[in-house]
């Protein structure tokens, strides 16, 4: 992981965890290597935020596979939010 990430983030640029969630408000769901091209992050680290903000219940996969917002999930979702 980059060492100015275990601060929060880039200055006032904001947490990469920020920007992350940002991109997947903004879509209808998004995959790690998605979220990885938009933002130009390593996929894998991408992946680690996923899965921290995953196991935070920030954010869950819907019936598709892609990661979502919780409140942005449809009605076709598995998940009960």
């Amino acid at each position: 992981m980059h060492d100015e990430w275990d601060d929060g983030g880039f200055g006032d640029e904001g947490s990469p965890t920020e920007d992350v969630i940002e991109v997947l408000t903004a879509s209808d769901g998004a995959t790690a290597r998605s979220i990885a091209a938009s933002l130009r992050f390593p996929v894998e680290e991408v992946r680690e935020m996923l899965e921290d903000l995953h196991a935070n219940g920030e954010i869950e996969k819907d019936g598709d596979g892609l990661w979502v917002v919780p409140d942005m999930a449809g009605p076709d979702d598995p998940y009960i939010f």
